[in-house]
C-alpha cells in the first residue's frame, strides 16, 4: 500500500494493524488497485505499488490505517506519494489522540 509504513510482523502493533485492515477489507472483499503517477509501478522487490480502495467501503485503505493509528508516513527515494499530506495529517491526528500503535508502541 502506497505512502504508509505499518509495524512489521512481530513488532508492537503489528497484530492490531493486521486486524484493523481485515476489518476494513475482510477476506472476500472486492478491492480496486489505483496507481499513483508520481511513483514507480513496482518496488525493488517486484511488489505492486498501489492505493487500495474497497468496493462498497472506504475509498483509501492507507488513509484509514493512518487515521486508525497503525502507520507512519513512508517516502521512498525522497519522492512522496501524491496523498502524502493527507496521510501525514491523519497520522498526526492519530498520534495526538493516541489511537492504534500510537498508544504504547511508538
Amino acid at each position: 500500500m502506497l505512502g504508509i509504513d505499518t509495524p512489521e510482523r512481530g513488532r508492537c502493533g503489528a497484530q492490531e494493524a493486521t486486524a484493523n485492515l481485515r476489518r476494513l477489507a475482510p477476506v472476500g472483499s472486492t478491492v480496486h488497485l489505483v496507481s499513483d503517477r508520481t511513483q514507480a509501478a513496482k518496488d525493488r522487490y517486484g511488489r505492486l505499488l498501489r492505493y487500495v480502495k474497497r468496493e462498497g467501503g472506504f475509498a483509501d485503505l492507507s488513509y484509514r490505517q493512518a487515521w486508525s493509528g497503525f502507520t507512519r508516513p513512508y517516502v521512498y527515494g525522497g519522492k512522496p506519494v501524491a496523498r502524502h499530506g493527507t496521510y501525514v495529517r491523519a497520522i498526526r491526528d492519530a498520534r495526538d489522540h493516541q489511537r492504534g500503535a500510537w498508544n504504547g508502541c511508538w
